[in-house]
C-alpha cells in the first residue's frame, strides 16, 4: 500500500475476534514486504501468543479452476 492502511487497530481487533476468536492485545506494523497492497503485523494475543497478520487491500485471489476431489480414493 502506498499509504498507511485505513484499518485501525480496533477494526483489526474486531475482525480477529469475530473470525478467529483471537483477542489481540497489541499490533506491531512490520517493515514493508514485497506485496505493495498489503501490510504485515505482529499480533500478540491477551494470552501472550504471537501471530503474523497480513492485511491485504483489493480483491481476493480467485482460483482459475475448481477440481472435484474423488473422496472414494482416499
Amino acid at each position: 500500500m502506498s499509504k498507511e492502511p485505513r484499518l485501525s487497530d480496533e477494526s483489526l481487533r474486531h475482525c480477529l475476534a469475530e473470525q478467529y476468536a483471537l483477542n489481540a492485545a497489541t499490533f506491531e506494523l512490520l517493515s514493508q514486504g514485497l506485496d505493495v497492497n498489503a501490510r504485515v503485523y505482529r499480533v500478540v494475543s491477551e494470552q501472550g501468543d504471537a501471530y503474523l497478520l497480513k492485511a491485504k487491500q483489493g480483491p481476493l485471489y480467485e482460483p482459475a479452476y475448481l477440481l472435484e476431489r474423488d473422496w472414494q480414493r482416499f
